[in-house]
């Protein structure tokens, strides 16, 4: 699978998913699924997810929630 969106604006950070977990207070497994492109996020995650990045959901979520890759 290819990488998503979030996962390189992460690495371009230096964030990983353990810290966002803490910063927003959300399952680490969850957040790490989504991360990669397994699993949709809810969109409360999404906004709280592209508040951290500091980008707009848009550019990291497809309409159904999903990674962008």
């Amino acid at each position: 699978m290819s990488e998503t969106r979030i996962s390189m604006l992460m690495d371009k950070r230096g964030l990983v998913v353990n810290r966002i977990a803490k910063e927003i207070g959300g399952n680490r497994v969850a957040i790490y699924e989504v991360v990669k492109g397994y699993r949709r996020a809810s969109k409360p995650l999404m906004g709280k997810i592209s508040k951290v990045l500091g980008v707009p959901e848009e550019e990291i979520f497809d309409e159904r929630g999903m990674a962008k890759k």
